[in-house]
């Protein structure tokens, strides 16, 4: 459960920042837009502008005419009418009222002039102010994209070394109901998987075993690692012919069980030496056949059970065990626990948790 909450919290938190860059990249495209369009409305507003300071220019510069040719005809105005005869006169005055009427249009186009020089030059520097803070934020915001690609690469590398911590619990842990862990059962259910279809000993019968040999994997106080093998050797008395043992010298040069002079049983499932050497069976493909390794120790076996024999029966599986230690004792009590283990149904597995996307995504 603990290993669950780490790996539910880290993918949690990898989820959260895939979210964070994914708002950030879409941030992004937007202020980039944003940018495009402030930098176009700049330029219009600028080009307005110009048009502006042009056409009020071109009305000051009418005003001053205006004022000019109205200041020279009021100044001369008595001495000229004075001199003039009354058509001049009269050609004259018509004369005035013209400028003054075109001076007020020309005051009327300079006011409009002013007035879209003050409204464009507005809007320029508030296009500017607005672009400015956007190309800030497109700093902060990058900032924070960075980061969390980032924290996404880390992330997905602790969702991995969570997700494989889950699994090394999760194998380590007693099944529960049993007296076995996960790794034990695996071993037991592919042994005998790999031979149901000629000898068909059931995976229980497997279990009984190992129980009474091994205690599957924990005798001595060791355990049983999640690869399956057992943390601690387990290594039997000295086979002298005392204490109910048989007699067998050393067959192996004290490799398995480092006696030299006698042999000992070895590994969970407790097999001779000299049986070993000829049943030892690599039952979990990795290139090595070690005793102390439950998948390679069940397989074997299941291998010596269904030697010369079908175990389809309750007397095929007694008449393996006795084969397995010449004790009916043995024998009874073996088969008492795989008929307890048989009651046990293997549920389906859990969904496999949810693995996050890598990053960059893949082809």
């Amino acid at each position: 459960r603990v290993a669950q909450d780490r790996y539910e919290d880290t993918a949690a938190e990898l989820q959260a920042v895939i979210a964070a860059q994914t708002n950030a990249e879409a941030e992004l495209a937007a202020l980039a837009q944003r940018d495009v369009e402030l930098t176009a409305s700049i330029l219009a507003h600028t080009q307005a502008r110009k048009v502006a300071v042009i056409d009020l220019a071109g009305a000051r510069a009418v005003l001053r005419e205006i004022a000019v040719g109205t200041y020279i005809l009021s100044a001369d105005n008595d001495n000229i009418t004075r001199t003039l005869d009354l058509q001049h006169a009269l050609e004259l005055g018509a004369t005035q009222v013209a400028s003054a009427s075109v001076r007020e249009a020309v005051v009327a186009d300079a006011a409009e002039a002013e007035a879209r020089l003050v409204a464009e030059s507005g809007a320029v520097d508030i296009a500017h102010d607005e672009r400015q803070a956007t190309r800030q934020r497109v700093v902060e915001v990058t900032q924070a994209r960075d980061r969390a690609a980032l924290d996404r690469l880390r992330l997905t590398s602790d969702v991995g070394t969570r997700l494989f911590e889950l699994d090394q619990v999760r194998a380590t842990s007693r099944v529960t109901g049993t007296d076995f862990t996960l790794v034990a059962l695996d071993a037991f259910v592919r042994a005998a998987g790999a031979r149901a279809g000629d000898c068909a000993v059931p995976w229980w019968g497997l279990a009984g075993i190992s129980r009474v040999e091994g205690r599957h994997g924990t005798y001595g106080g060791g355990s049983l690692l999640p690869d399956g093998q057992v943390s601690r050797s387990i290594i039997g008395i000295a086979l002298t012919g005392e204490a109910g043992t048989a007699a067998i010298g050393d067959t192996d040069g004290g490799a398995l069980d480092g006696d030299g002079v006698y042999d000992r049983a070895v590994g969970p499932m407790q097999f001779i030496p000299s049986t070993w050497a000829r049943f030892g069976t690599d039952g979990d493909l990795d290139g090595d056949i070690d005793p102390q390794n439950m998948y390679d120790a069940v397989a074997a076996a299941a291998d010596y059970l269904c030697h010369n024999r079908v175990v389809r029966t309750e007397t095929d599986l007694r008449a393996g065990y006795f084969s397995y230690n010449h004790s009916q004792v043995y024998v009874e009590t073996v088969f008492g626990y795989a008929v307890n283990y048989a009651a046990f149904r293997i549920p389906p597995p859990p969904p496999a948790p949810p693995v996050p996307a890598t990053y960059p995504p893949q082809a």
